[in-house]
């Protein structure tokens, strides 16, 4: 029997502010027509949810951003986006700077990434939050790491190498 990790996270809907969304996540597999499930799944949904309605979701399980991807993203793109918005004047930025790369990853996340949360206010006022690159799959994650290579091009002027693509570098 597999152990399957649970996760509990609580959100507030922004609509019904007095009632908590409790999400249960569990893993699995199914094989040869079984269902194998953690043995404490039970108990913590009957815990949970007595009494309630609950809605039952399956899919299939997604590997998250590789630590590969993380590295290339981290010690590739984010160092040429930093570069080339430097070389378009941003004058509060600096290469290397921890707080420079955060920023340049920020932006980002601000203008591509497709996987963030909407908040709403009490007055139904409607805020889009970029979600964490953390949250990807390895193939979302490639997918945004094409975007920022695009608009890298598009608006900064510069390209960035793809992971293992070697650069040339010319000596005079």
């Amino acid at each position: 029997m597999m152990s399957g990790a649970g996760n509990q996270t609580t959100t507030i809907n922004p609509i019904k502010q007095d009632m908590p969304d409790i999400l249960l996540t569990y893993q699995g597999t199914v094989k040869d027509g079984v269902i194998t499930l953690p043995k404490r799944l039970r108990k913590e949904v009957v815990g949970t949810f007595e009494g309630k309605h609950i809605e039952v979701t399956f899919r299939r399980k997604r590997k998250r951003r590789s630590s590969e991807q993380n590295r290339y993203y981290w010690g590739v793109v984010i160092p040429e986006i930093v570069r080339g918005l430097i070389d378009l004047g941003n004058e509060g930025l600096q290469e290397g700077s921890e707080e420079s790369k955060n920023t340049a990853h920020e932006l980002l996340k601000q203008e591509l990434l497709k996987n963030g949360e909407e908040v709403f206010t009490k007055d139904g006022t409607l805020f889009r939050l970029p979600s964490s690159t953390t949250k990807c799959t390895t193939v979302e994650f490639e997918e945004y790491l094409e975007r920022v290579r695009q608009w890298a091009a598009e608006y900064l002027g510069i390209v960035i190498p793809l992971p293992n693509e070697q650069t040339q570098l010319f000596v005079s």
